[in-house]
């Protein structure tokens, strides 16, 4: 199996407390959203929903990535690294435009009139609303 391959939890070479790394990429933008741990339950779980499971070393236990506050990540595909060692997983985060938006409150919060934040943010919010990049309306130079 090569490194492009899907990630099978019975190819990963998981550590002495049974965890390997995840790097976890926004599958649209190539924006690294976190590094997180998944175990083999953890892999399955993720493979058989299509959402993202994850292990929390701080509550020692299987964690469901917005099972809580609703932000989940669709997988599009997970991939390892040559040693088999570390796990890639490119998704499709459902808080991209919540978080935006949530930067929008913040500056208004932070006493910026609403014209001004919405012109800032425009750029940013305009082209997830699309499904195109976060940078599709940005100047582009060189």
């Amino acid at each position: 199996m090569s490194s492009d391959d899907p990630a099978d939890s019975t190819q990963i070479r998981f550590d002495e407390r049974g965890l390997a790394p995840c790097v976890i990429q926004d599958a649209s933008t190539g924006e690294v959203l976190t590094l997180a741990y998944v175990n083999a339950e953890a892999l399955q779980r993720t493979q058989e929903t299509g959402e993202m499971h994850l292990w929390s070393r701080s509550r020692d236990e299987l964690w469901h990535k917005g099972a809580t506050s609703g932000n989940v990540q669709r997988v599009r595909e997970l991939r390892y690294d040559c040693d088999a060692d570390a796990v890639l997983a490119l998704v499709d985060p459902a808080a991209r435009l919540g978080a935006q938006l949530r930067g929008a409150a913040s500056l208004l919060a932070q006493g910026l009139p609403f014209m001004l934040a919405l012109f800032l943010l425009f750029p940013r919010i305009q082209g997830p609303l699309w499904g195109l990049p976060a940078d599709a309306f940005s100047a582009r130079t060189g």
